[in-house]
């Protein structure tokens, strides 16, 4: 649906200048985007996670919420979006939710709520709420991404300085929520704690392995945006400086 979206905009932007109206860069990481959307709940590993191994299923909704949301941000360019939320309703609530605070409410409640085990053991069992479970992933992700790649110009990103200090606190849920499920002393989800388990590896040990990429590879990937913002932000005041 994402992609047959991002067609229709950019065919409608052709007709309108007869000119390829996206970047080749910006094409290449929408394509990787929804590459990434693909891998991740088609193939191995969605077998694995949804039969076999939360560790799996973690790789899964990392790739949905830390991959794919600043590729797909990356790749599309505020023209391609405005036509779509253009009018003001739609643009007074995406105001409240790309705001920092909204966006850090909205992500951190859909990951902690998601997380809570009749939840999520609800999601594995029921087809049609895992549907809900990655797309409510992949919503929220682009939400918590906006402030930082955002494209369009009547939803400004925010001060460098403000950046920073909304990715320091979108780490804080994650890495305390995989600290939890990482140092648990029994399963916490019963779907896996009956399953058959896959290549000898125990309920327990996988449920510690799932906590470490949560919080892991999440605090890393937050971790270095921010020092890409701060870097560009130090040069950009040492080039105001020296042209002052």
């Amino acid at each position: 649906m994402l992609a047959s979206a991002y067609l229709y905009g950019l065919a409608r932007l052709w007709r309108q200048s007869r000119k390829l109206p996206v970047e080749p860069w910006r094409l290449v990481m929408t394509f990787m985007g929804f590459t990434t959307v693909f891998l991740a709940v088609q193939g191995p590993l969605h077998d694995l996670a949804e039969g076999y191994l939360f560790s799996a299923h973690m790789i899964q909704h990392l790739m949905l919420q830390f991959v794919m949301p600043p590729l797909i941000l990356l790749g599309t360019p505020g023209a391609l979006l405005w036509p779509a939320l253009k009018h003001k309703g739609m643009m007074r609530v995406l105001r409240i939710c790309v705001h920092p605070l909204g966006a850090f409410i909205l992500f951190n409640v859909a990951l902690v709520g998601w997380h809570l085990p009749p939840l999520y053991d609800l999601a594995l069992e029921n087809h049609n709420v895992h549907i809900s479970q990655h797309v409510s992933f992949m919503i929220v992700g682009l939400i918590a991404w906006w402030p930082l790649l955002g494209s369009l110009e009547q939803l400004p990103r925010p001060h460098p300085s403000v950046q920073m200090l909304y990715l320091f606190a979108q780490s804080i849920p994650m890495g305390f929520l995989g600290a939890i499920i990482t140092f648990a002393g029994e399963p916490l989800y019963s779907f896996y704690a009956k399953g058959t388990g896959i290549w000898g590896i125990s309920v327990l040990t996988d449920q510690q392995i799932g906590g470490l990429i949560m919080k892991s590879a999440s605090g890393i990937v937050l971790i270095a945006v921010l020092a890409i913002i701060f870097f560009r932000w130090f040069a950009s005041e040492e080039s105001a400086r020296s042209a002052a």
